[in-house]
């Protein structure tokens, strides 16, 4: 009965039998905590679902002070979507909500879904486009949380300055109270504190120099704590004038190994790349670290007068963020004639270090992006979105990185899937011990040539694999990074 339904309804219906202990037939939350823009500013929301089951999807747009957006009449809040087995869906929020750019919105959308066998992302972007960035969408709260980057000042472009937004979403059914606290990046005492409250199904939404009033410019290292009797969300975004990029708030980490799948630093060709590492002790003890660079075949990476690996020690709660070239002892990034690339391994003689690596151009800042350091690599993840050409003057590209941590081999198998569900392109890469691979889709698939909408799912044998995606415009006006979300079949 279950195929001929389907059939009867011309592809359009779905009826589910199955008994509701399975992951495509459990629903789960998804929380999308950004949903603003203004006549030329939207944001995109990408949802995979990568299972057997068809997938309910419920959007339901909040306002800031917990109420579910009802502006203008005209408005379809809540929205529910039937997402077909294996099929992806790809749309502006403003869309899915019945929205025009013209409409004002400020808040967050929770997403839930009849499956858990769904993963999702979303963009802040531009119609330009300018810039475009986001972060993957989760399911998971916590009552603790980091935000790993506090710098705001003068950019490179006069006149323009960084702001620095954090947001926080509640989508508990109780109000949250909040503690925000600013730490120095190499001091233990607090900088600066506030309170808030949050209303159930709330957001907040501030700039740095707004939480914490009187902090000076120009500000480079710090970070910033939130503790709440409730669960969290937490979402950080910097606009430096000239670009934009943006961070997930962190747990606390029990993990003793970090990985980064990105490390840039020097020339190549007409541009020049820099990488920061942001690196924060979270505990109450001192952490010893060494901080390794790892060449694309899997062996420490070797140039003249490299420090490799580099010792670190980080008193507890404070931060160490520097250019990847003073952490090595490479040649200043912006005036370097080569490229030194890898992948980053940073080892703690105990729990509780967190952090993320930032990196673009040096020169200008005319692209960067953010992406958290990895401590739990997988065997089976998805990347949400495929934007692979597009037609357009300024057509896009997506790329991904995969780092093997493993003492030996492992196979990984690349299936890039359509918005309906067709696989429209299949490799498998061998990466050797502590090898990466750092390629555009169509250089690991050459099936893929153009492709916009659908995900890509990455399925390793021998061992797990650290992966994320990026997504650009061809000539680099903008640069997104988004990390791998792991699944369980």
């Amino acid at each position: 009965f279950v195929p001929y339904f389907n059939q009867q309804t011309g592809g359009a219906g779905y009826s589910v039998t199955n008994l509701q202990s399975t992951p495509g037939t459990t629903p789960v939350q998804v929380y999308f905590p950004y949903f603003q823009g203004n006549s030329h500013r939207y944001t995109g929301i990408a949802v995979a679902n990568w299972g057997t089951t068809p997938a309910d999807v419920q959007f339901k747009a909040y306002d800031n002070d917990g109420t579910p957006t009802s502006t203008p009449a005209e408005i379809i809040n809540p929205r529910m979507v039937t997402i077909p087995p294996g099929a992806q869906i790809a749309m502006l929020a403003e869309q899915i909500h019945g929205l025009s750019l013209d409409d004002p919105r400020n808040g967050w959308i929770q997403a839930q879904s009849s499956s858990g066998q769904v993963t999702g992302f979303f963009l802040d972007g531009d119609i330009g486009p300018n810039f475009l960035d986001g972060a993957v969408a989760g399911n998971q709260l916590y009552k603790n949380l980091y935000f790993t980057q506090t710098q705001l000042g003068t950019t490179v472009t006069p006149g323009s300055d960084f702001s620095n937004l954090i947001d926080v979403v509640n989508p508990s059914a109780t109000p949250a109270n909040l503690t925000f606290t600013l730490m120095g990046g190499n001091s233990n005492e607090a900088q600066g504190k506030a309170t808030r409250t949050l209303s159930a199904n709330g957001r907040l939404a501030e700039d740095l120099s707004s939480l914490f009033t009187g902090i000076t410019k120009p500000r480079t290292n710090g970070y910033v704590t939130v503790t709440s009797d409730v669960g969290l969300v937490g979402y950080q975004s910097v606009d430096t004038g000239t670009t934009v990029y943006s961070l997930p708030a962190q747990p606390a980490s029990t993990a003793t190994t970090l990985y980064s799948a990105q490390f840039a630093s020097g020339g190549a060709g007409a541009v020049r790349y820099f990488t920061d590492i942001n690196l924060i002790n979270t505990s109450g003890q001192t952490r010893n670290l060494q901080v390794r660079l790892v060449d694309n075949n899997g062996t420490p990476v070797q140039v003249s007068g490299i420090k490799n690996p580099a010792s670190i020690t980080l008193p507890a709660t404070q931060q160490l963020r520097a250019r990847g070239e003073n952490v090595f002892n490479l040649p200043d990034a912006a005036s370097a004639t080569s490229i030194v690339e890898g992948s980053l391994v940073i080892t703690a003689d105990g729990p509780g270090v967190v952090g993320d690596v930032t990196f673009g151009d040096a020169l200008a800042q005319k692209f960067m992006a953010a992406l958290p350091l990895d401590g739990n690599p997988v065997s089976t993840l998805v990347f949400s979105q495929v934007a692979q050409g597009g037609g357009e003057a300024r057509p896009y590209f997506t790329g991904i990185a995969m780092y093997n941590p493993n003492p030996t081999a492992v196979s990984v198998a690349i299936d890039v899937y359509s918005d309906q569900g067709a696989k429209t392109g299949s490799a498998v890469y061998l990466l050797g011990a502590g090898a990466r691979v750092s390629r555009t889709l169509p250089q690991l698939v050459p099936a893929i040539t153009e492709q916009v909408r659908g995900y890509i799912r990455l399925t390793s044998s021998g061992g797990p694999v650290s992966a994320f995606e990026l997504f650009g415009s061809q000539n680099l006006d903008f640069l997104t990074a988004v990390p791998a979300q792991p699944i369980n079949p």
